[in-house]
């Protein structure tokens, strides 16, 4: 039997359940959720109810919509429905989209780890330069091979992120397209460089490129480190990683 979670108003868990087709307890709630689908052209993918549906028989519908079962988050739901519904995978990177948050991404970016992070990171991020081609990164790094040492340590890093641990985090950090790209782009490499000697205790590139970051160790010489990359970077900003979603403060 099918059985769903109880949640409050506030959509707070109860640790309550209830089956599925009983009437749902006066005062709570359960989860739904729905998918909308769209092709290149804008279009909407649509489906029409069955007849036999107990409500609004007959009738067009999102593209995917179900309840969410016992122990799912609305991610769950959403990724299982798709798949039951009208038997698509979610793109790689849609389930982060979904879930937010800190998670550890495996497989080609499916399967994810949530991860407690014991303290707040401060970061500097700016794009240094136009963007590459990824065909274009994938191809040089065909041709040149991956050295281990650009390797990130994903094992340390989580270690790192769950004790606070911002050095280990830093001498943790790698990207394998890295080299390619600093020697594709040599602006990136003078961006990472500059970044190294305004006191971050790692520096890398995001993706492919062209986007570039930094670590510093406390908000005080994250904030000075701005300060003097924005000089030749206009664009850099500092941040803080928040717990979930995106959260804009005038001072970080």
């Amino acid at each position: 039997m099918e059985q769903w979670d109880l949640y409050t108003v506030d959509r707070g868990r109860t640790g309550k359940v209830m089956n599925k087709n009983e009437p749902v307890p006066a005062g709570m709630y359960h989860m739904q959720v729905h998918v909308v689908v769209f092709n290149r052209a804008g279009q909407m993918l649509i489906q029409q109810r069955t007849e036999s549906k107990q409500w609004f028989p007959g009738l067009w519908d999102y593209s995917v919509g179900g309840r969410a079962q016992a122990g799912e988050t609305s991610a769950q739901a959403a990724e299982r429905e798709v798949q039951e519904e009208i038997g698509l995978t979610v793109g790689a990177d849609v389930p982060f989209c979904i879930r937010g948050g800190l998670q550890r991404a495996q497989g080609v970016g499916e399967r994810l780890t949530p991860i407690a992070m014991k303290r707040p990171l401060y970061i500097v991020a700016f794009q240094p330069c136009r963007g590459l081609s990824t065909k274009e990164v994938f191809t040089a790094l065909h041709e040149d091979g991956i050295r281990d040492e650009d390797r990130p340590d994903n094992e340390a890093a989580q270690r790192a992120l769950q004790n606070g641990d911002v050095r280990l985090l830093g001498r943790s950090l790698g990207n394998v397209l890295e080299p390619v790209s600093r020697r594709l782009r040599p602006d990136i490499d003078k961006a990472i460089r500059e970044i190294e000697a305004a006191g971050a205790v790692g520096a890398r590139m995001t993706g492919s490129g062209s986007a570039v970051f930094g670590v510093f160790l406390h908000a005080g010489a994250c904030r000075k480190a701005a300060q003097e990359l924005q000089k030749t970077y206009p664009a850099c900003r500092m941040m803080r990683t928040a717990e979930c979603g995106v959260v804009i403060a005038e001072d970080a």
